[in-house]
């Protein structure tokens, strides 16, 4: 997280869970961003295009990163347990669309 906010990248999550499974998630990783919880899993389905579970409720992992514009910039689906933008990598996709942005 050092690297983000030294880099002045924000970041955030979204969960399915109520409030307090997800506070047991940010306990458990420590996690030091912002974790929205008890979002509609169907609505955000739909809107986003990613895949969902009905019977255990929840989103599959569903990565954005976002331009300076707010619009997706990379995306990154998943459909079970492999495939999330992994912290290093999206440090490198922003360091080299900030630099293509310097170059034009």
């Amino acid at each position: 997280m050092s690297e983000f906010e030294q880099n002045d990248i924000s970041v955030y999550a979204l969960s399915t869970n109520d409030l307090e499974h997800a506070r047991e998630t940010v306990d458990k990783h420590s996690l030091t961003f912002p974790v929205m919880y008890g979002i509609n899993r169907a609505a955000t389905a739909e809107t986003w295009g990613s895949y969902s579970e009905e019977k255990r409720n929840i989103l599959h992992a569903t990565n954005f990163i976002l331009n300076p514009e707010q619009k997706i910039a990379v995306a990154c689906y998943s459909t079970g347990p492999v495939g999330r933008i992994e912290p290093q990598d999206a440090l490198n996709s922003i360091a080299f669309m900030k630099k293509q942005m310097s170059q034009s």
